[in-house]
């Protein structure tokens, strides 16, 4: 029998990730808050997975029926378009987005829930942002805030979990999916309609290891050409600052595009990457900034160094030594 109205939806979208959806799945009903109350409920939104993605999921279906919600599209659809079903279908008073490969740690999910409950204002909650912030939580009332504070962070669809009834109060929620951040312009829109925000400044997840090929993403073409015009249309609007905005498009070079795309920490390498050539190409809003050229210098320069000997353990301490002092300090997961 299904739940009547669950308090939480956590609305993972999927696609031939069985291995790391199975994992995904089995932290989330392992904990007593799943096992023990009606209070969450999980929707699988599959874009017509090839892997064995619908066996998994009949399994999990069937222990703990009423609880889970499985959607199988019999063709596949854009991706943005893919999670965006997934939201579409839970039927919770809080909807939180999960990607595929996340796992919830243990006891987080019940902490997540009774977080939320003690904030009855919220209307979007944001966790596990990578930054120095220290204080345990953070209320943001405006889009210029929340891009001062977050940061490109909160690009990350693991990060938000909205109040149903304000994202189901929005017209065409994925209006910019060919921008590449609808999540995001939910929770601005949201902010700009009287919504309250809260950062949740703790670890409440964990990624699986997965390398992606970064020969089919290109990072400098989603962060330094999509992100950069999605933000103009706050910029444009007066909701976003010119110092936050010209802040965050420095930011977003440095400390992501640069190190994802040229894969400094070799976390992210399958494959070889689109080449310089593209990495031009692709950003021609960072053509007018002198920071840019700087950005292609320091990039040759490490990926010339990493290659001797002996030097790869100084880079990466002198790397770390520099990110010390920025807001953006990356933490462990």
């Amino acid at each position: 029998m299904a739940m009547s109205t669950p308090f939480l939806s956590i609305c993972i979208p999927t696609f031939n990730r069985s291995p790391y959806l199975c994992k995904t799945l089995d932290a989330i009903v392992s904990e007593p808050s799943f096992q023990e109350t009606d209070e969450i409920e999980i929707v699988v939104s599959d874009n017509a997975s090839t892997d064995d993605t619908p066996s998994l999921m009949s399994r999990f279906c069937s222990a703990y029926p009423g609880k889970i919600q499985y959607l199988r599209l019999t063709e596949p659809i854009d991706s943005h378009f893919n999670f965006q079903n997934a939201l579409d279908h839970g039927r919770g008073e809080y909807l939180k987005l999960l990607n595929d490969t996340v796992m919830f740690r243990p006891g987080m999910l019940k902490q997540l829930c009774d977080e939320i409950r003690k904030h009855p204002d919220g209307d979007v909650f944001l966790t596990n942002l990578k930054n120095c912030h220290l204080e345990y939580e953070k209320r943001i009332r405006s889009v210029n805030e929340a891009v001062e504070y977050g940061s490109f962070f909160i690009t990350w669809i693991s990060s938000y979990t909205y109040r149903r009834e304000k994202y189901c109060a929005l017209s065409a929620p994925f209006r910019y999916f060919a921008l590449s951040f609808p999540q995001e312009d939910i929770y601005f829109r949201i902010l700009n309609d009287d919504g309250v925000s809260y950062f949740l400044n703790q670890v409440y997840f964990e990624r699986q290891s997965i390398t992606f090929d970064l020969s089919s993403r290109n990072e400098a073409k989603i962060f330094g050409d999509s992100y950069i015009l999605f933000l103009q249309i706050y910029l444009k609007s007066m909701l976003l600052t010119e110092s936050v905005f010209e802040r965050e498009k420095r930011d977003v070079l440095f400390w992501h595009i640069l190190p994802v795309y040229f894969d400094f920490t070799k976390e992210f390498f399958a494959g070889k990457n689109l080449g310089w050539k593209n990495f031009w190409k692709s950003m021609p809003q960072y053509h007018q900034n002198w920071y840019y050229y700087v950005a292609i210098v320091i990039a040759f320069v490490y990926l010339t160094a990493m290659k001797i000997p002996g030097i790869k353990q100084l880079m990466r301490w002198l790397k770390d030594f520099v990110k010390s002092f920025t807001r953006n300090q990356l933490v462990e997961d």
